[in-house]
C-alpha cells in the first residue's frame, strides 16, 4: 500500500524533488480552501494536532503556524523516505513545535486520548480494506471533544479538457494498478461521513468542491508510480516512454485542465459517554470502488 497506510511493504511513489513540489502545491491549495474548516475543527493556538499519513510533510509548516503559540504538531508516516523528508523540512523551516516519526496508520504507538485534532488527508483512498481500521484507530487517539478531519477524492468523477490521450491512459492504468495491488477504493470521498460514524464520532461538517488544475502538471502521482507499475506488470518500457511524452505535451498546453472532486468531513468525539473502540471491520456498508485518483 502507499505511504502512511497499515502494513505497507513499499511506497509506490518516487519522492523526487518534482514529487515533493507537487505535494507542496497541493498543501498550499488545501490551506487556502480548507483553512476555515480546520479552524472549526480546532486547529488553533495551543492545539495538539496529528497529521496521520503525513507523507513528505508538506502541510506541517502551515499546521505549525496555526497552532502557535503553545501548540504541537506530530506527523506520522510509515514510509521511511517520507519521514526523513518531512523531518528535514521541519528542521529547515525551524519548526520547533513539530515532530515527525515513522509508524503504521493502524498502530501508531501514540497514547490514546492525546490529540485535539487528527487529520487524515488523501490516505484512505489507497487504504482498501484497512480504511475503517485506520479511522477507528485515529478516533481512539482523540481527547474527549476532539475532532477527526478526513479529506479525500472521488476518482469516479474526475473530468478532463485538452489533455493528451496518452496521459489519460497513464491515469487509467494507474487506477487499475491501485485497485488490483492495493485494494484501493477510488470513490471513497463521498463516504467519509460513514467512516466517522462507524468510529463512534458525531459528524458535524461535510463539504465538497472541484479542484481545478490548469495546466495539468508532469503526470502527477501516476507518473511518480511508474516504476512500481512496471514492476507489477502494469506498464512496459514503451508505455513509460509514451506517458512521458504525453505528460510533457499536456504540461506545455496552457489550455489543459483536470477537475478533481475533493471531499472532506469532520467528526467530533463526545465530551462524555465512554471511549472510542477501534474498528476491526474493513469498511462501512456503503463503500465501493471507482476510477482515477487525483493528480
Amino acid at each position: 500500500m502507499p505511504k502512511g497506510l497499515a502494513d505497507s511493504e513499499e511506497y509506490a511513489l518516487r519522492l523526487s524533488a518534482e514529487e515533493i513540489r507537487r505535494y507542496r502545491s497541493k498543501a498550499e491549495h488545501a490551506a487556502r480552501t480548507e483553512g476555515a474548516a480546520w479552524a472549526d475543527c480546532g486547529v488553533n493556538p495551543g492545539a495538539r494536532v496529528l497529521d496521520l499519513g503525513c507523507g513528505p510533510g508538506a502541510i506541517l509548516p502551515d499546521l505549525a503556524a496555526r497552532v502557535s503559540p503553545g501548540g504541537l504538531v506530530v506527523g506520522i508516516d510509515q514510509d521511511p523516505d517520507a519521514v526523513a523528508t518531512a523531518a528535514a523540512l521541519a528542521q529547515e523551516a525551524r519548526l520547533a513545535n513539530v515532530s515527525v516519526r515513522q509508524g503504521s496508520a493502524t498502530r501508531t504507538g501514540l497514547d490514546p486520548d492525546s490529540f485535539d485534532v487528527i487529520m487524515i488527508r488523501n490516505v484512505l483512498v489507497h487504504a482498501g480494506q484497512q480504511a475503517g481500521k485506520i479511522v477507528g484507530h485515529a478516533a481512539s487517539l482523540l481527547r474527549p471533544g476532539g475532532c477527526l478531519y478526513l479529506a479525500d477524492i472521488d476518482g469516479t468523477a474526475v473530468r478532463w479538457d485538452a489533455v493528451d490521450s496518452g496521459l489519460v491512459d497513464l491515469y487509467r492504468r494507474f487506477e487499475d494498478f491501485l485497485v488490483a495491488t492495493r485494494g484501493a477504493d477510488l470513490s471513497i470521498g463521498p463516504k467519509l461521513g460513514s467512516y466517522l460514524r462507524a468510529a463512534g464520532l458525531d459528524v458535524f461538517m461535510r463539504q465538497a468542491f472541484y479542484q481545478v488544475v490548469n495546466p495539468v502538471p508532469d503526470g502527477g502521482a501516476p507518473w511518480a508510480a511508474r516504476d512500481a507499475m512496471a514492476q507489477a506488470g502494469f506498464a512496459s518500457a514503451d508505455d513509460v516512454d509514451l506517458w512521458e511524452k504525453a505528460s510533457s505535451r499536456t504540461a506545455a498546453n496552457p489550455d489543459s485542465v483536470v477537475f478533481v472532486p475533493t471531499f472532506s468531513a469532520a467528526g467530533r468525539r463526545r465530551e462524555h459517554g465512554g471511549t472510542v473502540e477501534v474498528i476491526e471491520d474493513t469498511e462501512p456498508a456503503s463503500a465501493g470502488q471507482g476510477r482515477i485518483p487525483s493528480p
